[in-house]
């Protein structure tokens, strides 16, 4: 067998296993090549992604909504300076 750019002895047919072991594993996993792709790329994109949960997002919401007001209120004492010319 030729050696490969890795030239790592004892490994030769490493690529050839993984590559096996990959495709081989599809039908147990009785998934469609092309489908499985498909679904990886729309996932990926963002398009099959949960929308988050309306109770956690308004929870988030509110805090940062009392984390600015606070902060407000610190940076209100505060003497504004000039900002730097650039």
């Amino acid at each position: 067998m030729p050696r490969h750019a890795s030239c790592v002895p004892y490994l030769d047919g490493l690529e050839l296993l993984a590559f096996a072991a990959a495709f081989l594993t599809v039908p147990f996993l009785r998934a469609n090549v092309r489908e499985l792709c498909g679904r990886t790329a729309l996932t990926l994109t963002g398009y099959l992604r949960r929308p988050p949960d309306r109770a956690a997002e308004k929870r988030l919401t509110d805090v940062f909504a009392e984390f600015d007001r606070e902060l407000a209120v610190i940076l209100a004492d505060r003497p504004h300076a000039a900002l730097p010319d650039r």
